[in-house]
């Protein structure tokens, strides 16, 4: 393969390989905001537990409404960290599955590099010799 063609190749490669880690970094963006989503579920959470324990001098009657509502806080947490959770392993598997063709590529990158600097001393020891 001529000096352009691989220079080319290379060219395209590192080309890729920008694209690669641009998604890798939206990912690992992604990855984070969700991160932030947990949390503030969390602090929601711990803020209607702790209202419901404050209110736990209330007459027989509203302690059962307040159990029922501290059961539904519970069951629309686990929902929401779920939902995070099923999100996180998704891009989890997304990024494993750039990293790989970020490998590829980094391989491939090395092996035209590797070609064309062969070539390109090849080249120009038999027009000085």
């Amino acid at each position: 393969m001529g000096i352009a063609s691989l220079q080319g190749q290379y060219l395209a490669l590192a080309m890729q390989q920008t694209d690669v880690e641009f998604k890798l970094t939206i990912l690992s963006n992604r990855r984070q905001s969700l991160t932030y989503k947990s949390s503030a579920i969390m602090d929601d959470y711990m803020k209607k537990m702790q209202k419901n324990i404050d209110n736990q001098n209330l007459d027989q009657a509203a302690q059962n409404i307040q159990t029922f509502t501290t059961e539904e806080f519970q069951a629309e947490y686990e929902a929401a960290s779920n939902r995070i959770s099923a999100e996180d392993k998704r891009l989890e598997l997304e990024v494993a599955n750039l990293t790989t063709k970020q490998k590829a590529i980094s391989a491939l990158a090395e092996g035209t590099q590797k070609q064309l600097q062969k070539n390109t001393e090849k080249e120009f020891s038999s027009s000085m010799g």
